[in-house]
């Protein structure tokens, strides 16, 4: 399941209202993809390297502009988002 919400501030623009000027909300579907490549430096520490893709689609939701009291249907909102990432772990016992 993924949630959009957006608030979007125009605080230039007098002329549209006060801040949010416009809302989005909706519902959809998403996924989150990641590989990782660990190492062992001793038997209690690791180190580890990786990447991580996230997708999520909101099909179902409003978009509102407060000021003028308008909703119109959110029809097709998507966002990609692509990461690497390290870490370093610590094991407290190596059974």
């Amino acid at each position: 399941m993924a949630y959009v919400w957006s608030e979007d501030s125009h605080y230039l623009r007098r002329d549209i209202g006060t801040i949010p000027n416009a809302v989005d909300r909706g519902t959809g579907w998403g996924y989150q993809l990641e590989g990782e490549a660990r190492y062992d430096i001793t038997p209690n520490w690791e180190i580890g390297a990786g990447v991580r893709y996230w997708f999520a689609d909101t099909t179902h939701g409003n978009s509102e502009f407060v000021h003028f009291n308008t909703k119109v249907e959110l029809d097709d909102f998507s966002s990609q988002r692509f990461g690497v990432f390290g870490d370093v772990t610590w094991r407290f016992s190596t059974f």
